[in-house]
């Protein structure tokens, strides 16, 4: 999982949003989310309106709820805010509780089944920057492909299949006939 993170020196203000127990799971929660870090909010909320995926209105909801509460905090400190200098600098899903359910099986048995729930959490910033953060990538980069050498291509290829497969190779001379 790539995160992301915002070079703190570019953020003016900044506001917090909470979904907690959202009946959907982490792993499928991240899957929108991951979308939709570190970008602006109006283009985000866009491609939210499209997209598949079933969490995506409910993270629509909270990212407005987190947008309306950076206005609000910034209309009571004086502050002129941008609107189009608005983003997403942190967003997660968290483990929220599960629900345990048990599903009757055959002889008597029962199978339990896990009904898990996510905790989102949305902050959005004002950047000083235009319209982009700098962020600082924690995973490791891909490795560059590097030629093969012709060593490595011999060590790589395929063996003959009919000595690979253990077989005696039948020839005209002996017809596979013990003498």
């Amino acid at each position: 999982m790539a995160t992301n993170k915002v070079n703190t020196k570019d953020i003016r203000i900044s506001a917090t949003a909470k979904l907690n127990n959202i009946r959907v799971s982490p792993r499928k929660a991240r899957r929108t989310i991951d979308l939709v870090r570190g970008r602006n909010v109006n283009k985000v909320l866009t491609e939210l309106k499209f997209s598949s995926y079933g969490i995506s209105d409910d993270v629509a909801k909270l990212i407005k709820s987190a947008v309306a509460n950076l206005k609000q905090k910034a209309e009571a400190k004086s502050y002129n805010l941008n609107d189009d200098m608005i983003f997403i600098s942190e967003i997660y899903a968290d483990e929220g509780t599960t629900l345990k359910r048990w599903r009757p099986r055959a002889r008597g048995v029962a199978n339990r089944i896990l009904k898990r729930t996510s905790h989102i959490t949305v902050v959005v910033s004002e950047s000083n920057k235009d319209g982009v953060f700098d962020f600082a990538k924690t995973t490791s980069k891909a490795k560059a492909a590097k030629p093969v050498t012709e060593t490595e291509k011999s060590a790589t290829k395929p063996a003959d299949k009919t000595k690979a497969a253990g077989k005696a190779h039948r020839t005209p001379s002996n017809d596979g006939v013990k003498k």
